[in-house]
């Protein structure tokens, strides 16, 4: 749920509120608040109950008379006293702002004007209007809204039986149906009140994005031409994770070669590696989310690393520590944001053979070599392309764009390679927040080589809370190269029912569509 831009409550009194209007404890609705969205976990009551009336819509909509928003202190009429009040109260209060003047070009959908009518029956008649039609933001509500909240009343248990379904598909056609429904679901909604979210927004899954590479895009021609070798830069890849001990990544030093690992488990490998940092933020949903009271009792479905971090006493200490303060910086007026000061302990990975953990999913690591490798030949004695098949050694080097570029190594991407737009916002938000704790541009760009889909059917392009958080990173003065995503191809049936390829119309995927973000795509696929 994104903020009002010019809201002036933080996301500690947003959460506090939704919490109020939940009457749910932040236990219950997983609240994580980061600095630029609260999140949570809201069933479909809850979310009409609760999310949709703290947004400025909820008044404009269902609050609001021709003449403006009327005075907050005074009693506004919502949708629910609307629906229920009688026929005489309804004349009492005044034009309804859900229902306006005829439209220039009349509506001529039989559908719609059925539901305009039905509604309109609802409402009762309204004082000086002939003839009024149904806004469509609100008849779009009545229909989607009203059909769920209906097929939840007639299926308590998911999912539904043949028989419920069947009697859904045909009483959904009959308007007075799902304006009931509605009416039923936000029967005593509590007042509004303030209206601190401007958004509320689905947390999308996100998947990998990346092909073949170096040849494709002609970075080998690039680095002859320029001599490009990237020291002194320092990247953050946000991706399934980095091999800091991999020998591609391995410092060297004029006249000694690549360095060596230390055998010893506890000593810090960091000065031998050119991955500097190590952040694990898969369970940061989970992380953030965890109240003090919760550090001895778990939640129901925490991640299986988190839990085993939890098992250790002095990890358990550590983050009851940071919750306590959380929970104290957000019981603050003054608190604004997420401090990640306070939790960058708890994200860091130890760069030390006991305590290192190397990525099972290779994607972070082929991107990052993709950016900085630096393998020559020789590097490893053992160094076959496929020691299974016996082939043998290989005899050319490879070498990445910028082969002495240092790299942050923040892991957004579980073992599958999936994850939620709520970690990557919370990674960025990092990146942005570690340049803001140093007095130099710590951090002077971020690769994102996964891809959400883009859904044209809710968000305008490059809008989406991925996209917002670019422009916020991009604008701090961060370079952001994004992958176009692998949804170029695909599939169709003709109208002689036989398969073909052929290219998307809408292919790139997000982040890829943010305005300032150098999105790449090396060919059409």
């Amino acid at each position: 749920m994104a903020p009002r831009p010019t809201a002036q409550q933080t996301r500690a009194q947003q959460t506090r509120a939704q919490q109020t209007r939940a009457q749910q404890t932040p236990d219950a609705l997983g609240l994580v608040a980061t600095q630029a969205v609260v999140a949570a976990r809201l069933t479909f009551r809850q979310l009409l109950r609760v999310a949709l009336p703290m947004t400025p819509w909820w008044t404009s909509a269902l609050c609001e008379d021709d003449s403006g928003i009327r005075d907050r202190s005074s009693a506004s009429p919502d949708l629910t006293a609307i629906l229920f009040a009688s026929q005489p109260a309804r004349r009492a209060t005044g034009s309804f702002p859900g229902m306006r003047a005829p439209a220039p070009s009349p509506v001529r959908d039989p559908a719609t004007r059925t539901s305009q009518r039905a509604l309109g029956e609802a409402l009762g008649a309204l004082p000086g209007a002939a003839e009024l039609y149904l806004r469509d933001d609100l008849l779009w509500l009545v229909r989607v809204a009203g059909a769920i909240a209906h097929l939840h009343a007639l299926a308590p248990c998911w999912p539904p039986t043949d028989e419920q379904w069947q009697r859904f598909r045909a009483e959904r056609e009959s308007p007075q149906v799902l304006v009931a429904a509605l009416a039923t679901l936000l029967r005593d909604v509590p007042p509004a009140g303030a209206q601190p979210l401007w958004a509320v927004h689905g947390n999308r899954r996100a998947e990998m994005a990346m092909r073949r590479s170096m040849p494709t895009i002609k970075a080998d021609a690039a680095r002859r031409v320029f001599d490009v070798t990237g020291k002194g830069i320092r990247w953050a890849v946000l991706d399934s994770g980095i091999d800091a001990t991999h020998v591609a990544f391995r410092r060297r030093e004029p006249g000694r070669g690549m360095a060596q690992l230390s055998p010893e488990p506890d000593e810090d490998f960091t000065a031998h590696t050119r991955v500097t940092h190590s952040y694990d933020f898969t369970c940061a949903r989970e992380l953030l989310a965890l109240s003090p009271r919760q550090i001895d009792r778990y939640p129901a479905g925490i991640a299986p690393i988190l839990l085993e971090q939890l098992a250790d006493p002095q990890r358990r200490s550590e983050v009851r520590a940071a919750a306590e303060r959380t929970s104290r910086h957000h019981g603050a007026r003054a608190a604004a944001t997420t401090d990640w000061q306070v939790w960058e302990p708890l994200l860091r990975i130890p760069h030390t053979k006991a305590g290192y953990r190397v990525p099972r999913n290779p994607h972070g690591t082929h991107v990052a070599g993709i950016l900085a490798a630096d393998w020559r030949v020789g590097d490893l004695s053992d160094d076959v392309v496929a020691p299974e098949l016996e082939l043998p050694a290989r005899q050319v080097a490879r070498t990445g764009v910028c082969p002495e570029l240092e790299l942050w190594d923040l892991r957004v991407l579980d073992d599958r390679g999936e994850t939620s737009e709520l970690v990557v916002l919370a990674a960025m938000q990092f990146v942005r927040a570690t340049n803001v704790r140093h007095e130099h541009q710590e951090l002077h760009g971020t690769n994102l080589s996964f891809s959400l889909r883009y859904q044209m059917e809710s968000y305008a392009c490059g809008a989406t809370p991925a996209c917002v958080e670019c422009e916020r990173l991009v604008a701090s003065g961060v370079v952001v190269v994004a992958a176009a995503g692998n949804l170029g191809r695909t599939t169709y049936q003709n109208e002689s029912g036989q398969l073909e390829d052929g290219y998307r119309v809408v292919g790139i995927t997000d982040p890829g569509n943010a305005p300032s973000v150098i999105t790449v795509g090396a060919t059409h696929r």
